[in-house]
């Protein structure tokens, strides 16, 4: 009974529109505001016969344990030009030899031209960015949390929904039918051919704007199963990370508050946004001032020290002989032998790891022989040898030193695998050493005859990207 009182409270407080909010100083006139979004517990995902779900999107109860601070609406283009101009950076999309997915007119499209500075269709510093990747938006969280002196970060998939949701239980935070969702989002229905400024769709209860539609947002979240009952995430069918909201090229059915979607980090995509949370501000205590002591006139003498006794010496006192050598003189003997043993053990160290590797080596999968052809923003993989679906691991050297990662090999008889930066000593195998010899990789999850293929569910353009 508390805990459905407690929750109608919390729906009466988002109806009276009772939430802080705050702007935080981004320099040079530009500000970013947030919203402050109350602790509590909803039911994450959608139920079995909610028009459009997807079969990942499993219904749980998720608890948000604590008070966050969010975007009001999508990080601008504006905003977003402020952080490149402060921190001299530039995108993964301006840095590699591909570019970003862009709009030619018709379809998203791969060309050098195309960033965030030019998606393919006009924009004002009131837009959401667009062609951003996963590490672009987590480049603008360090520089903003360095720059306001508060922790920044993505929202979890848990913090976007609840804070999408804003109390309701619907398809959309609006109702349920794809008319309400009109009201609130840009999509493929009402949007045209690109994204709309931030702000000009209804808010939901929270004060929050474009949850649904314009831009589908990063959250912090790798994509992975739900588990009934405890909001917590099991195998991955690859590395990806989740992206929430929808956006302006998709369905209503993807601009749903429960809608799930995922991209590899290094997708650059024109309809690719984010937004922040933040930690609330640093409170400085002020110290208390210590009066100084006030002095005394004719303070008293102090008394005197009592003199010490002196101790009686005993009877029977041996006083050791004194050495006049050097105290830390040891041996040659002890040196020596103390040298012999740090070599012996090292020798036997040495040898066990020897057979350790040649064990693991035997146990291991042989790596694969064929030299992949590198380019600026990954290399080109042969897949002779392999089968699709199996698992592939490997390591480069890249920007920040030994990268490994792993990815699913697909038909034909090459594939581009990114890595954003131009990789060295790139090396490839079937599986790490340890997947294989303790852990069998779990089947992939069935799927239901409707859901026929990842593409279809994700609503692509007529020519779809690569980077889908």
């Amino acid at each position: 009974m508390g805990r459905i009182t407690a929750l109608l409270a919390a729906v009466l407080s988002i109806g009276v529109g009772t939430q802080q909010s705050e702007r935080i100083d981004l320099g040079g006139g530009v500000t970013l505001e947030v919203v402050k979004i109350p602790a509590g517990s909803f039911e994450m995902g959608s139920p079995a016969g909610e028009a459009g779900r997807g079969p990942d999107e499993d219904q749980h109860r998720v608890t948000i344990a604590e008070d966050f601070w969010i975007g009001r609406t999508p990080v601008t283009r504006g905003q977003f030009a402020r952080f490149v101009q402060d921190a001299r950076y530039r995108t993964e999309a301006e840095t590699g030899t591909s570019g970003g997915f862009g709009f030619d007119g018709t379809s998203l499209v791969q060309k050098k031209e195309f960033n965030w500075r030019n998606p393919g269709f006009p924009q004002t510093d009131d837009h959401p960015v667009v062609i951003v990747t996963y590490d672009d938006a987590l480049a603008f969280t360090r520089w903003l949390a360095k720059k306001s002196g508060r922790k920044v970060a993505l929202p979890t998939e848990a913090q976007w929904e609840y804070a999408c949701r804003a109390g309701t239980t619907t398809r959309f935070s609006s109702g349920d039918s794809d008319a309400d969702a009109e009201s609130i989002a840009w999509f493929k229905k009402n949007a045209g051919t690109g994204t709309h400024p931030v702000g000009e769709k209804a808010a939901n209860k929270f004060g929050l704007t474009d949850m649904s539609g314009n831009v589908s947002q990063w959250c912090s979240d790798l994509y992975a199963a739900y588990v009934a009952g405890g909001g917590e995430q099991g195998p991955m069918d690859k590395p990806r990370r989740v992206l929430r909201g929808g956006s302006w090229i998709k369905d209503a059915r993807h601009v749903r508050s429960a809608a799930r979607a995922r991209n590899t980090p290094g997708s650059r995509n024109a309809d690719n946004g984010f937004r922040i949370v933040v930690g609330e501000k640093a409170t400085v205590v002020a110290p208390v001032p210590v009066p100084p002591p006030v002095p005394r006139e004719n303070p008293p003498p102090p008394p005197p020290s009592p003199e010490p006794t002196p101790r009686p010496e005993p009877l029977d006192t041996y006083s050791a002989p004194t050495r006049t050598e050097d105290s830390s003189f040891i041996p040659v003997g002890c040196v020596i032998f103390f040298i012999v043993a740090i070599v012996f053990i090292g020798i036997v160290v040495l040898l066990i790891r020897r057979s350790a590797m040649s064990r693991r080596s035997a146990s291991s999968p042989m790596m694969h022989r064929a030299t992949p052809r590198i380019v600026d923003d990954g290399f080109w993989f042969d897949t002779s040898g392999y089968s699709a679906g199996d698992v592939v691991t490997y390591t480069y050297t890249g920007r920040n030193g030994t990268v490994t990662e792993q990815f699913l090999v697909e038909g034909g008889p090459q594939q581009f695998i990114y890595t954003g930066v131009r990789p060295s000593d790139i090396a490839l195998g079937m599986m790490i050493a340890n997947q294989m010899n303790q852990q069998p990789m779990p089947p992939p999850p069935s799927r239901p005859s409707s859901w026929t293929s990842r593409t279809e569910r994700d609503d692509p353009p007529r020519r779809h990207p690569p980077a889908y």
